[in-house]
C-alpha cells in the first residue's frame, strides 16, 4: 500500500526556528522549536529539534533559512543520524537584504532509530543571525511512500 494502515495517519510536520546566531565557519544545528503541525508527534521541538517517524518509509524533507549577509559561502544541510545526506551551498547576496538557502530531498527512514535534523553554516567572516520569520526559516517533511 502507498500509506500504512493502523498508525494514525501519514507522518508529516512543519516547524519554524527561534533565534540563532551562526558563528563563522561552524556547522550549527537549527533549533526548530515552533511547530506549525506534527500529524503523528514525531517531531521533537523542545530538546533535539529532530524528526523521528515511527513508520518506515521514504520521506520528502526540506530545510531552509534566511540569512542577512553578502559575503562568503552559506550552506544548509539535512543530517540523517548525525551525518550529512543533503546539502545546498550558495554565495552570500545582499540583493534583498540577504539570501535564502534551501535544501531538500527524499530520504529513507527506518521507522525506529532513524532521524533527520537541519544544520546551517556561513563564512561571512563574523557571526550572523538567521531570520526567524516562519515563512523564511522552516523545516518540514512528509511521507512519500511506506517502505
Amino acid at each position: 500500500p502507498i500509506f500504512p494502515t493502523g498508525v494514525g495517519g501519514t507522518p508529516a510536520f512543519s516547524a519554524s526556528s527561534g533565534a540563532l546566531t551562526l558563528s563563522n565557519s561552524t556547522w550549527t544545528k537549527i533549533p526548530f522549536n515552533g511547530k506549525s503541525f506534527d500529524t503523528t508527534g514525531a517531531f521533537d521541538a523542545t530538546t533535539n529539534y529532530r524528526f523521528q517517524p515511527l513508520v518506515a518509509g521514504y520521506y520528502w524533507i526540506k530545510a531552509q533559512y534566511f540569512i542577512g549577509t553578502s559575503a562568503g559561502r552559506i550552506a544548509c544541510s539535512i543530517y540523517k543520524n548525525s551525518g550529512d545526506v543533503c546539502q545546498t551551498l550558495v554565495l552570500g547576496s545582499n540583493t534583498n537584504g540577504g539570501i535564502s538557502v534551501v535544501t531538500q530531498g527524499i530520504i529513507s527512514l527506518n521507522g525506529t532509530t532513524d532521524y533527520v535534523e537541519a544544520y546551517a553554516y556561513q563564512e561571512s567572516g563574523g557571526s550572523v543571525a538567521i531570520n526567524t520569520n516562519a515563512g523564511l526559516t522552516l523545516f518540514s517533511g512528509f511521507m512519500v511512500r511506506a517502505a
